[in-house]
């Protein structure tokens, strides 16, 4: 049976989304907070979940089965209801992402052509040599925690770095209530592992990590201001949540750029970031 979502699935749901996306940060906080901008649907077999959909801002979906429930046609049904979801938002194309060969072939199957690709790699933190943290004189570094009094400034920084990623630069259009929502207001976000550079009085560069809350983190955006790029500081940040993360006994580090973002794939390489696995970008168009 397919359904809307509803609070006392969230256990279930974790648990099913956890093993469909083992290289994204999954909390039962997490997913509960996302409700607030999606729409979700879940279908049961039994007591139990093994499949889930969800419909969001600029027209960006997921599905997806578990491998016990395929082949019964859920995935199609479930493509059905986001799209129509998707539509009657407004919008005129449909936004996947997939992590496997599986999903790409179901997308391809159901219409979605392949848009780009974004490489996911892990940093296995206690196996890896992690360069030493070296901070600038000109430059301080500061935990999200500390930057809470400015917000506004914080909110333009990212923006500005995510129009120019050539993967989500829609992310770079939110409204400032809408990134509070969606981005800071995740209780996932780690105000401490998250690090912002200053320089000259100004935020410069920023570095967002999540948490499973035990020893799982992922990289959820790095960028920096345009008026101070080519000073290394992206990689200054991402250095410094890696610091963190040792210290604070994380496992690993989950991370996904663009194939076509090479200042960011090199910034993993020299950090010790493994490439694990290719994350596709697909898009349908909706017929009104």
């Amino acid at each position: 049976m397919i359904r809307p979502l509803h609070t006392d699935d969230l256990p279930g749901l974790a648990e099913l989304v956890r093993g469909l996306l083992p290289t994204v940060v999954i909390t039962e906080q997490g997913l509960d907070h996302m409700r607030k901008s999606t729409q979700w649907w879940v279908a049961e077999a039994g007591a139990e979940l093994v499949a889930a959909a969800r419909a969001g801002r600029f027209g960006r979906c997921w599905l997806g089965v578990a491998p016990s429930a395929r082949g019964h046609g859920l995935g199609h049904e479930l493509a059905g209801i986001v799209e129509d979801a998707v539509r009657c938002a407004g919008y005129s194309h449909a936004v996947v992402w997939t992590d496997d060969a599986v999903g790409a072939c179901f997308a391809e199957r159901h219409g979605y052509h392949e848009e780009r690709r974004k490489p996911v790699s892990v940093l296995r933190v206690a196996e890896s040599d992690v360069p030493e943290l070296v901070v600038p004189p000109d430059v301080a570094l500061l935990p999200l925690r500390e930057i809470e009094g400015r917000l506004r400034e914080l909110y333009e920084l990212t923006m500005l770095a995510h129009r120019d990623d050539p993967a989500d630069p829609l992310d770079g259009h939110q409204s400032f209530e809408e990134w509070l929502r969606d981005d800071i207001g995740v209780p996932d976000l780690d105000l401490d592992g998250s690090v912002v550079a200053v320089v000259d009085g100004r935020l410069a560069s920023v570095a967002y990590v999540a948490t499973d809350g035990n020893d799982r983190a992922e990289n959820e955006f790095t960028g920096t201001h345009p008026a101070f790029r080519g000073r290394g500081l992206a990689t200054l940040v991402k250095l410094a949540t890696v610091h963190w993360a040792r210290n604070r006994g994380i496992r690993e580090i989950w991370t996904g750029n663009d194939s076509e973002n090479a200042p960011m794939l090199a910034i993993n390489a020299k950090l010790g970031y493994e490439p694990s696995r290719v994350r596709r970008k697909h898009v349908k168009h909706l017929v009104a």
